[in-house]
């Protein structure tokens, strides 16, 4: 699974590097430069401009300069694990991680890790002020401002940890089972459709352009391949 999922995301960054090649700017890190380790599993970049670097050997802040490491605290009450499956943010002072199979969040005002929810964290994602956290069997969301984490739905099937996520403009989320795709309406979750049946879906994305593009391995198959997807469903309830 560790394997899978760090080949996902280099298939997935040198995606994007093709796309703005023209434009982008690259500086090679290393564990010279402070990195914990350079198996990086996840990546997501704050309202600062830091970019934070999720591996199994803690998390670490890039900040352009240098590089700041974080473990587990002892009193486990911060960031519980070392294995970063997952970042993401609001870009307003709150960095969301998914440590191993627990929720933690990093507040880059106050610098303090708080603990949000214990087990059973497959992984999170966050768009337009809601944070979305995927379990083993469901999926829950938490709306900016308020503390609660809300069920939405659950699934008829477990999905695996680190099952991409992905919210769309037109109303739906996207989560890669561990065979298909799982299509759900939010204003109607009960609404959920199966698709690209026998295909584990890697990464999940949406463009510019409002395309979804996914890195998927076809069965059998240790190689990712990349395309955009054109769901032919009817639009969600409004």
């Amino acid at each position: 699974m560790a394997i899978k999922k760090i080949l996902s995301v280099a298939s997935f960054l040198l995606l994007l590097i093709q796309t703005y090649a023209n434009t982008a700017y690259f500086k090679h890190l290393s564990v010279q430069d402070g990195l914990s380790q350079v198996n990086i599993i996840s990546i997501y970049q704050d309202e600062t401009g830091a970019l934070w670097f999720g591996s199994f050997e803690g998390i670490n802040r890039y900040n352009g300069q240098s590089v700041t490491v974080f473990h587990p605290s002892q009193d486990n009450i911060g960031l519980t694990e070392n294995e970063i499956m997952a970042i993401c943010g609001n870009k307003k002072g709150n960095v969301y991680i998914q440590a191993l199979h627990d929720l933690v969040c990093y507040n880059t005002r106050t610098q303090q890790f708080h603990k949000l929810r214990a087990n059973n964290v497959s992984n999170i994602y966050y768009k337009n002020d809601t944070l979305w956290i995927a379990g083993r069997n469901k999926l829950e969301f938490r709306v900016e401002g308020d503390s609660t984490i809300r069920l939405l739905t659950t699934f008829k099937e477990n999905i695996r940890v680190s099952s991409p996520i992905c919210c769309t403009d037109d109303g739906y989320i996207y989560i890669g089972m561990n065979k298909g795709l799982l299509r759900i309406d939010r204003a109607q979750p009960e609404r959920q459709h199966s698709l690209l049946p026998d295909i584990k879906v890697q990464s999940l994305y949406q463009d510019s352009q409002k395309e979804l593009m996914d890195m998927y391995l076809p069965p059998g198959s240790v190689s990712a391949g990349s395309r955009r997807f054109y769901p032919q469903l009817p639009q969600p309830s409004r």
